[in-house]
């Protein structure tokens, strides 16, 4: 680990007894039930024209505002840009408890996120998300529009089209180019707006109070190989296919990032708590023009440029596979953008199931180094890991819930079982 580490052993102290306050406002109670497991599902997406040009700021207005006429919806958020006067920013719909589904901009104009209110049942969620997705298509072909649920689309980067005016994304922009100046000839500058053509789905699992099991987000990145792979062939893509969503999906990250230990699968010698710590410090922050600290981490600052901790984790660039939020969530970031609302949820249960799993019998995970090899070699295109074996396990976790979500894992098949079936078919 770098030397920093050790000269500001004090500032990690500071931020570990600050996360841990936040995730243990009760000591006392204990998750140890895989029912009490919760889920949550965000899903980007883009909006295009008919022709499959991305939407324009007038085009994905018009979406938010006719969703928010429909029965149950409501405008939720309104902003204001010099260059666009007021706009919808957020739509939702409320559901009981508190929760609420919410439709926001994951980047402006065309790539928009859709958040689905959390549960304790993946019935309840399928159900939600096979919900919302009949009411968008139904809007947006009222609006003679299209939704892409795709990993990418082809424009570059530095399309004006996909190059948002909005003062946030302006500022990404500004604090990504940043990072890459650092790197001079050796990185590409249309990646200081790679995230405008990406798209991914990402499932948040709460209740398995990992901070108090020292190896289980370890175990859980020993999967993450494999689930890779799985998601693509969900994707049902070709080899060459699989490998061109591979390379975009990581190409900006890699680019831009590459110098920082929290990217993807962790450049650590193992995952922990203090570790993870540790790396934030060194992991840059975020930050417009006018921020002195765009750019830097807090090893390199010496002290915490926020005035509480709370505001450095909203800046800092924790951009792992699986990220620790601090009500005690883990999301899982790793997954491209599933293609209809039965990929997304059987992609969501496979994670939900393996998360029950790793909380009954202790599990002896390969070494992190080994699972971080095998990552980056499926990034790379190298291979797609196929195996019974992670379905089966994360089947093993969803029956431990006795719900029944089991039924909504679609299960990829072998090429070559494919292919002796075919040959039956055809005598």
């Amino acid at each position: 680990m770098p030397d920093s580490f050790h000269s500001n052993s004090k500032l990690a102290e500071q931020l570990e007894h600050f996360i841990l306050q936040q995730l243990e406002p009760n000591p006392s109670v204990r998750h140890d039930n895989p029912q009490e497991l919760t889920i949550g599902i965000e899903h980007e997406f883009f909006l295009a024209s008919p022709d499959g040009e991305p939407a324009t700021h007038e085009e994905s207005q018009l979406l938010f505002r006719t969703m928010s006429e429909q029965p149950g919806w409501h405008i939720q958020q309104i902003e204001r840009e010099v260059i666009y006067g007021e706009y919808i920013a957020r739509v939702s719909k409320n559901h009981a408890n508190g929760r609420y589904t919410a439709l926001k901009y994951d980047h402006h104009p065309h790539l928009l996120e859709v958040a689905f209110g959390y549960s304790n049942s993946m019935k309840e969620m399928n159900q939600s998300v096979t919900d919302f997705f009949s009411l968008l298509e139904k809007v947006a072909d009222q609006l003679n529009l299209r939704i892409l649920s795709v990993p990418s689309i082809p424009q570059k980067a530095n399309d004006s089209r996909v190059t948002s005016e909005l003062s946030e994304f302006k500022n990404l922009r500004h604090y990504r180019k940043i990072l890459l100046d650092r790197k001079l000839q050796h990185s590409d500058p249309l990646n200081a707006n790679y995230a405008a053509v990406i798209a991914a789905t990402q499932t948040h699992i709460g209740g398995t109070q990992w901070w108090r099991r020292p190896a289980y987000v370890r175990s859980l990145y020993s999967f993450e190989p494999l689930l890779t792979s799985y998601a693509l062939m969900s994707l049902e893509s070709e080899i060459g296919g699989a490998k061109e969503v591979l390379r975009k999906r990581w190409a900006g990250y890699n680019d831009v990032f590459s110098e920082y230990p929290l990217v993807g699968f962790p450049k650590l010698p193992d995952w922990s708590m203090k570790l993870w710590i540790q790396s934030m410090l060194d992991s840059p922050l975020y930050g417009g023009p006018l921020d002195s600290f765009a750019g830097k981490t807090v090893n390199e600052l010496h002290e915490n440029p926020f005035s509480t901790w709370t505001g450095f984790i909203k800046s800092v660039r924790d951009l792992q596979l699986i990220r620790p939020k601090l009500f005690g969530t883990l999301e899982f970031r790793a997954d491209p953008a599933q293609p209809d609302a039965s990929s997304i949820i059987s992609m969501s249960c496979l994670r939900l199931g393996i998360c029950s799993a790793l909380i009954g019998p202790s599990f002896s995970p390969p070494s992190f180094s080994a699972s971080r090899e095998n990552w980056l070699s499926t990034i790379a295109g190298k291979s797609l890991l196929q195996s019974e074996e992670i379905t089966e396990f994360a089947m093993k976790g969803l029956r431990s819930r006795g719900f029944g979500e089991e039924a909504f894992v679609k299960l990829p098949r072998r090429k070559e079982s494919a292919k002796r079936d075919e040959e039956k078919a055809t005598g």
